[in-house]
């Protein structure tokens, strides 16, 4: 690059990326201290600009990997209309069906439940009355009504007055 080049591009990024309040570049400079100044810390320049490459580098990655990021959003985003879009009726029409679903199996359910309980209390009422006091004396009676009758046809037949009869349980 040529002197003048060079100057003009210098003056170009000193603009560009000075400071607020930094003297401008017409402004004469001692050579001798920037010389001295740059002999000393010419390693330590050195590898503070490897290191802004380096962030240069990084920051141009980051930048990519961003704009990356905007696409796939967008695509992630279509792809989420389309499924609202491609399934809406029909999920709509499973959650209709589940609620009403729901519902019914939980009406019936309970009635069933209060059903059978119902046959257990009926149940447990018939084993009650069947068991009571007045069942079972009924149920002797019946018996001995029964056996009754028995004991008098035998007695007849065993007497001649008629012929072999037997009354079943």
């Amino acid at each position: 690059m040529s002197d003048g080049k060079w100057k003009d591009k210098l003056k170009e990024n000193h603009e560009k990326h000075g400071e607020e309040g930094s003297k401008p570049l017409s402004e004469v400079v001692n050579f001798e201290q920037e010389k001295k100044y740059f002999e000393a810390n010419k390693d330590m320049l050195q590898n503070k600009i490897v290191s802004l490459q380096e962030e240069l580098v990084e920051e141009k990655e980051l930048e990519l990997l961003l704009e990356g990021k905007d696409v796939q959003k967008e695509e992630e985003l279509k792809e989420i209309r389309d499924f609202i879009e491609n399934n809406n009726q029909e999920v709509e029409g499973l959650f209709l069906y589940v609620c009403k679903l729901c519902d019914e199996l939980k009406t019936i359910v309970t009635k069933n439940k209060q059903k059978q309980k119902e046959m257990e209390e009926d149940n447990e009422e018939y084993k009650n009355l069947v068991n009571s006091y007045k069942a079972k004396h009924l149920a002797q009676k019946i018996k001995h009504v029964r056996s009754t009758v028995e004991d008098l046809d035998n007695f007849l037949v065993k007497e001649g007055v008629k012929g072999a009869r037997k009354i079943s349980a």
